[in-house]
């Protein structure tokens, strides 16, 4: 078992940390060091099995100087820490950071400055384990400022970072995303804003860095004298501008070998000239500069020592402005993810508000509709609240899943076996209403019209119940002849078998005495309001396109002075048409001939279409043999015509 995984599973910071997460110290001295004398074989001393009893000692003390008003050793210790190091303090003073898990860099960090705190620099030995008098009453002089502005200092430290430590049982999510979203969207919008200043403060110090540099080499800015720091970037520009001189001449230029390439101990020679070339000519401006005032020296440096100065400093300039564009590029990738962070709260908080919107219009619809139609109506409206995540299909309605092709095609064959069973019973009632005679057809009449129907649909309710009986003869079902899903459903075997095994209960009706007017009127003979005009053409439905359509008709007419009755004029009949008229005509001609004038049935039909169409082709046939003739003749007589011409030219010639 690796009981340290497990232990900073639960909580525990790491080597060197408390195990307890209330900061109260431990319950019982686990630092007894058992200690064996080394002294050899057959030698008997106090000391061959001795124990180091500091914590027992200081418990006992501890123990006798109860109600006294002393301070033991434990509290001398929890509060201005122990010098021996930071083994005893730590499980003395109780935990000194949070006791949550976290990464490596962070526990290592903590335990450096705890370390610090606790390992004061003097390396002292132990306090003994007697009792000291309280702050009140003693002095306390015997110590040092120093250690004892260091230990309060880490005792403050602890004490507030021991308070607003989390329980072990909640411990920090690892996730800093997680961590930026829980802030709130408040605090994120002021630590970008934060990061956002800093960031500006540290571009804005580099811009004006490089300018100050860039006009300094272009001699743009006098130098003054007095400022060591201006002479010598003075220097360091005309160094270069010598050195750049001298490599101009051929100097410091690499040896290339027999290889076609420097050698490494050419290179490093060459390199080494040409640092002892810098520092040389560095040393002789300094030197220069001195003399004649240019250049302070009010510790009287020598030029080596000023140089070696101005390097350092150089040096840390240059550190420092690594350190400023990391941290410059730290501040935009943290605010890069506060951003984001941002951005998903305040995703969050727009759809929480649509959905909030979309919930009290289903409420105001509720409420509306139990007002004007009663308690079960509001239940049914439930159906009818429609939530953003449900989808619409054109032609089907809304829908939680678009339908697959396989659906697509079953729906579509059921609509055409639909509409062939309404064929069928449309032929059957026209072939009995055509057979029926004139006492038959005003007996039809009167019954059909007792029952307020037409005599179609008393006709077809007839052919059903004949159809009902001949299937119970037969022990069938009935054909189904309408589209209600649910007669479908119960005509399929499953559904049947579902129906003897599940109670189902029993439908439940209301009847609607009062009506809706909306209801009676057909949607389509509405008029269709013209939409916004800023709204895109592709956005508009089939109604609205073609009431926008009709409103630039009738504001053209306008315009131009032209009648809007002749623009809606309906457009001339196609080919097709023009065809099926053309048969249809044939068809009853046919019908005449055979002494059929009503009630044909649906084969005499069929073949008279036939013998149509072979008329249509004959006739077809025929016209164009009659227009190839005639272009022909038309062709031939254009000949006869263009001959005489020239033969009347040349007889006057």
């Amino acid at each position: 078992m690796n009981s340290e995984a497990y232990l900073k599973r639960q909580g525990w910071r790491g080597s060197g940390h408390s195990l307890d997460h209330r900061g109260t110290g431990i319950k019982k001295p686990l630092l007894i060091s058992h200690k064996r004398d080394q002294l050899g074989l057959g030698k008997k001393s106090a000391a061959h099995n001795v124990s180091d009893q500091w914590w027992m000692r200081a418990f006992d003390e501890s123990l006798k100087n109860v109600g006294s008003g002393n301070q033991s050793t434990l509290s001398q210790v929890r509060k201005t820490g122990i010098n021996r190091g930071g083994l005893y303090g730590f499980f003395v003073r109780g935990e000194g950071l949070t006791g949550t898990i976290s990464t490596t860099e962070e526990s290592s960090a903590a335990e450096a400055s705890l370390t610090n705190t606790s390992t004061p620099p003097s390396r002292t030995s132990t306090p003994p384990t007697s009792t000291v008098e309280s702050p009140d009453e003693s002095d306390s002089a015997s110590e040092s400022p120093q250690d004892t502005d260091s230990a309060s200092e880490a005792s403050a430290s602890s004490d507030a970072m021991s308070e607003s430590a989390p329980e072990v049982g909640q411990p920090a999510s690892s996730s800093k995303k997680r961590k930026r979203t829980d802030e709130g969207l408040d605090t994120i919008k002021k630590k970008r804003k934060e990061f956002q200043k800093e960031a500006r403060a540290i571009v804005k110090r580099q811009r004006t860095e490089a300018q100050h540099e860039k006009a300094l080499a272009k001699g743009q800015i006098k130098h003054v004298p007095a400022q060591e720091t201006s002479t010598m970037r003075l220097i360091d520009i005309e160094v270069q501008a010598l050195i750049k001189q001298r490599k101009a001449r051929g100097e410091f230029q690499p040896v290339i070998g027999d290889g076609g390439k420097e050698s490494k101990k050419d290179k490093f020679a060459r390199q080494k000239a040409l640092r002892d070339a810098k520092s040389s000519i560095k040393k002789a401006l300094i030197e220069k500069a001195l003399a004649q005032g240019e250049l302070p020296n009010l510790n009287n440096y020598t030029a080596t020592d000023i140089l070696e100065n101005y390097e350092y400093e150089s040096g840390m300039q240059t550190k420092q402005k690594k350190q400023e564009k990391q941290r410059l590029k730290d501040l935009k990738a943290e605010n890069r993810a506060y951003k984001q962070a941002q951005k998903k709260l305040q995703k969050a908080e727009r759809r929480a508000e649509k959905l909030k919107q979309v919930r009290e219009t289903a409420e105001k619809v509720k409420a509306a509709r139990n007002q004007k139609h009663g308690a079960h109506e509001a239940v049914a409206s439930e159906d009818i609240i429609l939530l953003p995540s449900q989808k619409k299909v054109p032609h089907y309605g809304y829908v939680d899943k678009y339908p697959s092709k396989a659906e697509k095609r079953a729906r579509k064959e059921a609509v055409q076996a639909e509409a062939a069973a309404q064929q069928l019973l449309q032929e059957k009632v026209a072939a009995k209403l055509a057979n029926l005679s004139d006492k038959e057809r005003v007996q039809y009449q009167s019954r059909a019209d007792l029952k307020s129907q037409s005599i179609e649909e008393y006709v077809l309710r007839r052919i059903q119940k004949k159809d009902e009986k001949r299937a119970e003869a037969a022990g069938e079902k009935a054909p189904v002849t309408t589209t209600d899903s649910k007669l479908e459903s119960e005509n399929t075997p499953v559904a049947a078998e579902e129906t003897k095994t599940e109670a189902v209960p029993p439908p439940l009706f209301f009847v609607d005495t009062e009506g809706d007017k909306t209801l009676a009127q057909n949607p389509t003979s509405l008029p269709i309001p013209l939409p916004d005009p800023k709204r895109p053409v592709k956005s508009l439905t089939k109604e609205e396109r073609k009431a926008r359509l009709q409103h630039m008709r009738e504001q053209r007419a306008k315009r131009k002075g032209l009648d809007i009755s002749e623009l809606s004029a309906a457009a001339p009949p196609s080919r097709a048409a023009r065809k099926n008229d053309a048969r249809n005509r044939i068809v009853a001609q046919i019908l005449l001939e055979q002494g059929i004038e009503k009630g044909a049935t649906k084969e005499e039909r069929e073949q008279a279409r036939t013998l149509a169409k072979k008329r249509m082709k004959e006739e077809k046939k025929q016209k164009k043999v009659e227009e190839k003739a005639e272009k022909a003749d038309r062709k031939q007589k254009g000949v006869r015509k263009k001959k005489r011409t020239w033969a009347g030219r040349n007889d006057s010639g």
